[in-house]
């Protein structure tokens, strides 16, 4: 081997060496001390000691249950109210009661007879044709009428007879219960209005009477019998049928088959 061979492999790891210390000085190893600029590190700050944990507070004690409220007692119930005793039925009062009635007045030709009651003795006589009868209230009666007089007229008259003559106008009953009607005499007209039960004997010279009927029942005429024969009870009709015939009503007496 030469010499010069030797010497350039000298050169060139000589060279790789300095390279190498370049190296280590720029990055601070190998043997060379570190560059004149460069501070030194600082050292760590202590770690500062762990603070203790507070120690926990106490719980507080748990308040005592309050005591419960005694019961108060209940009141006794009030004793019931005595029922109060019935107040005793008033008695009751008395019908009032009116004095009987008889009269006549010469100015207005009016016979008055009214509150008769159990009376079959009561007549009256006519002191003229234009005299009228005014009969009321009456109960358990009789009236005989003489004479020749205007009209006869009753009301709320109950189980009581009138038994007249010769009348002009008519004879009326309003409101009467089981009355009887006597014409001895001529009369053109008698009515019922508002009656239950009432018979009319009708002598030979009333037997041309009309007898008109408004909210009335149980109405009878009599005729009597010539001789020995007995008297005729004929009803008088409550029950009536209307048609319309040729432009009017015409209105006939129910019959039943």
């Amino acid at each position: 081997m030469s010499l010069f061979k030797s010497k350039g492999n000298y050169n060139e790891g000589f060279g790789e060496e300095k390279d190498q210390h370049k190296f280590n000085a720029a990055h601070g190893g190998g043997d060379h001390p570190p560059a004149a600029d460069a501070k030194p590190a600082e050292a760590p700050k202590p770690a500062e000691p762990a603070k203790p944990a507070e120690a926990p507070k106490p719980a507080e004690p748990a308040k005592p249950a309050e005591a419960p409220k005694p019961v108060e007692p209940a009141q006794p119930a009030e004793a019931p109210k005595p029922v109060e005793a019935a107040k005793p039925a008033e008695a009751a009062k008395p019908a009032k009661t009116h004095d009987p009635v008889h009269s006549y007045n010469a100015q207005t030709k009016k016979h008055n007879i009214e509150y008769q009651t159990g009376k079959t003795d009561l007549t009256l006589t006519a002191q003229s044709t234009a005299d009228g009868v005014f009969i009321s209230n009456c109960t358990s009666s009789v009236i005989t009428v003489t004479g020749k007089l205007s009209s006869i007229s009753l009301l709320n008259c109950t189980d009581t007879a009138v038994v007249f003559e010769n009348i002009i106008a008519s004879v009326e009953v309003n409101r009467g219960k089981k009355v009887q009607l006597q014409a001895n005499g001529s009369i053109p007209q008698i009515l019922f209005d508002s009656t239950e039960g009432a018979t009319v004997f009708l002598s030979k010279e009333a037997q041309s009477a009309e007898i008109i009927c408004a909210h009335s029942e149980l109405i009878n005429v009599i005729i009597p019998g010539e001789g020995d024969e007995d008297d005729v009870e004929l009803p008088v009709p409550s029950q009536y049928v209307t048609r319309y015939v040729d432009g009017k009503l015409v209105t006939e007496t129910a019959t039943h088959v």
